[in-house]
């Protein structure tokens, strides 16, 4: 993707102003691609939050929702972070993008995950990690709350499902017809 993370921009947010920066992450596809909201005091609590794509929704989140919540959560002194991952939004990977349905549950985004929230760690950030998904996002959010260590809360909205398993969506769609 090229990006370098240097780009930073402070945004006046009430209660308290926050600087924002890029935040790629590498993987073995490229980068992830991420807005980190920090304080910009400096200050920052020992939470950081992480949100997550729904589906193809890029990092702002479904009608820019991650952006007003990363935004008043970091004017409160919670870093977050939006995030795309593998050919989703702004982040590197097959041009083409994720084909709809099942690959957006695919389980290398909980590795991409465990990646980042390493990267953010490496920064300072966290050690402890809130995660925040609507659909794949909340299921990607509950799978990594449950094996890693560091998240502390998983907020699940409309998750997909919770376990997975191939042929969920076929499934679902057949009972339709009964």
């Amino acid at each position: 993707s090229g990006v370098d993370g240097s780009a930073e921009v402070e945004i006046d947010v009430s209660p308290a102003p926050i600087t924002e920066t890029l935040f790629p992450v590498e993987h073995p596809f490229g980068c992830s691609f991420g807005v980190l909201a920090t304080p910009a005091d400096g200050r920052a609590a020992q939470l950081c939050v992480v949100f997550l794509n729904s589906g193809a929704v890029r990092n702002t989140g479904p009608n820019r929702m991650w952006v007003e919540r990363a935004r008043a959560w970091a004017a409160r002194g919670v870093p977050t972070l939006r995030l795309d991952l593998e050919a989703i939004g702004e982040a590197d990977g097959d041009p083409d993008g994720v084909p709809p349905g099942e690959e957006f549950f695919a389980t290398k985004y909980q590795a991409q995950l465990g990646r980042v929230l390493d990267a953010l760690q490496a920064q300072g950030l966290g050690p402890d990690f809130a995660l925040v998904g609507l659909c794949s996002g909340g299921f990607l959010a509950f799978r990594t709350a449950l094996t890693d260590a560091r998240v502390r809360a998983a907020y699940v909205i409309n998750a997909g499902a919770l376990v997975w398993r191939d042929g969920i969506f076929d499934e679902r769609e057949a009972r339709k017809v009964n």
